[in-house]
């Protein structure tokens, strides 16, 4: 009977590692290959609370315009569900927020997992003289994107600077199956910037 060492052991202890964590890296890309692409907007914030380190921290959010409504739901405001996302022009936005896959999937193009709140717009009042416009916010499992260190200061001086009210920074997302996300990228002031370390 042959009998290893430690070395030997640790040896193979690391090769099946390594053999693992590379199964899973070409398991994800390919369920993010696989995925429905869609593009929503993010919350632009002051990028140096936006950039800590090398990533992003993604924070999604879309402007509900003056005369616009909440999307509708049959969930608490912030409770996990099924998010119906439909397409407008070149992104997604939210269609609805249901407790149910079946319930959420005939109302939008894909659906995701995870919770949204709105907060609807103000019209104008005695106080205020002009109405304010609402917001949609989604938490979803993926929260932060990775970037190399000359990406990321690109990215901050692309979001340097963004006037009120205007949306330049998006999240491109891989939309599985299963209804799991997937971060594939960003588009900040037009320019595309991939998740290329898979």
């Amino acid at each position: 009977m042959i009998q290893f060492g430690l070395p030997q052991r640790l040896i193979a202890a690391g090769a099946v590692c390594i053999a693992a964590l590379i199964g899973l890296v070409l398991m994800e890309g390919a369920a993010r290959a696989a995925g429905t692409e869609v593009i929503v907007a993010m919350r632009p914030v002051d990028p140096r609370a936006l950039l800590t380190g090398h990533y992003v921290q993604l924070s999604f959010d879309d402007a509900i315009p003056l005369g616009g409504a909440c999307p509708p739901t049959d969930i608490e405001s912030g409770a996990d569900g099924w998010i119906a996302l439909r397409k407008a022009g070149d992104r997604h936005v939210v269609a609805a927020v249901m407790g149910a896959r079946a319930a959420a999937a005939p109302l939008g193009d894909v659906v995701v997992r995870g919770a949204a709140t709105c907060n609807p717009p103000s019209p104008p009042s005695t106080e205020v003289k002009t109405g304010q416009p609402g917001n949609v916010t989604m938490r979803l499992a993926v929260e932060r994107f990775h970037a190399d260190q000359d990406e990321a200061v690109a990215l901050e001086t692309a979001m340097r600077d963004v006037p009120d009210g205007e949306t330049r920074l998006f999240a491109i997302l891989s939309i599985g199956k299963d209804g799991a996300p997937r971060t594939k990228g960003l588009i900040v002031d037009g320019k595309r910037v991939d998740l290329t370390w898979f």
